[in-house]
């Protein structure tokens, strides 16, 4: 039977995807777009890798940014902590590592934000090692292709699927690794999505073989999700909007956002003001309803960490969570800075 790990390497060396990324082997733009990818798909990711890398081109450059610009140029795809601890391994590798990124899965490792998955996938890649890289979509065309009952989430999952790969070990890990990642990607899709008539793999797919590929993975229960009320609240005076710095730990840590009150409160509470509608933003474990409102003034109470900001260059200076665009949008338009 021919090997798993050399039909993989033959559909890869014809149908690879043309991806900013794999142009050349740069462990840091692997990187770059490993983290940016968690999450997101690699059409939305696109822009703003290339944006990013344009301002931080190397680990220098991201070690040294200031934290606000940081922020700005992440700002869209969410979950700040990431970029970072992002800036926090680029400062360890210029202390350590003599401004490189380490050049093993174990070394990458240990630097902040860095796990087993994205050790791998930098390790393989860039430096050649022969480590495999497992993340959901691995996870699933393995669940797939053995009948693997495990959750494909937890490291017991994982290690079932990685003992797998090394029995099968391609001599170029990193490209087996991305064959995997584009065959997760584009034709072993979740559910009845799979395109299964695309896959270099049907013929030694158990799941195809018994029609009960939407079965697998097997999907543990999701848990359920937390839910909040809140009120945005829009401070204009004097040319100027009234801001609040969250604090450095918890959700959105250490991000700039309008004023946010408890509860969602009527029109009625703030006399004169400008109602902009309801809005609703999932998070992994938590929902917020939200409702926003445009006033003039300063509300009697307000959180710690308020500060005025003035409207001209806002969003040129400031990031503001994805949670509030409707809000930022409306603003945008108001200030004549949308673009």
């Amino acid at each position: 039977m021919e090997k798993i790990s050399e039909l993989l390497l033959q559909w890869y060396a014809v149908n690879q995807r043309d991806l900013p990324w794999r142009r050349r082997k740069n462990a840091y733009e692997i990187w770059v777009s490993e983290i940016m990818l968690q999450q997101t798909r690699v059409e939305t990711v696109i822009p703003y890798y290339e944006r990013f890398l344009r301002e931080l081109p190397d680990l220098p450059a991201l070690a040294a940014v200031e934290e606000d610009r940081l922020l700005k140029l992440w700002e869209g795809l969410g979950y700040y902590s990431r970029v970072r601890n992002m800036q926090k391994a680029a400062k360890l590798c210029m202390e350590q590592y003599g401004g490189q990124l380490p050049k093993t899965a174990a070394e990458l490792e240990k630097l902040p934000g860095i796990g087993h998955y994205t050790a791998g996938a930098i390790a393989s890649i860039a430096y050649g090692e022969p480590v495999c890289a497992v993340d959901g979509n691995l996870g699933r065309v393995y669940a797939r292709l053995f009948l693997l009952e495990d959750d494909m989430t937890t490291p017991a999952g994982r290690k079932k699927v990685e003992d797998l790969i090394r029995e099968d070990l391609a001599d170029d890990m990193g490209s087996m690794n991305q064959a995997l990642m584009d065959i997760g990607a584009g034709i072993c899709l979740p559910g009845e999505k799979a395109k299964c008539i695309l896959c270099p793999l049907q013929a030694h797919c158990q799941a195809f073989q018994q029609k009960r590929t939407a079965e697998f993975p097997i999907r543990k229960k999701q848990a359920v999700r937390k839910k909040e009320e809140k009120t945005v609240l829009l401070c204009i005076e004097n040319d100027r909007i009234l801001l609040h710095r969250r604090p450095p730990q918890g959700l959105l840590a250490g991000m700039t956002e309008f004023i946010l009150l408890d509860g969602m409160l009527p029109p009625e509470a703030f006399p004169g003001c400008i109602p902009l509608g309801n809005h609703r933003h999932i998070f992994t474990h938590l929902e917020w309803s939200l409702t926003g409102y445009c006033i003039y003034g300063t509300p009697k109470e307000l959180p710690e960490g308020c500060f005025w900001a003035p409207l001209e260059h806002l969003f040129d200076t400031y990031s503001f969570p994805s949670a509030f665009k409707p809000y930022t949008l409306w603003l945008k338009k108001q200030t004549g800075s949308l673009k």
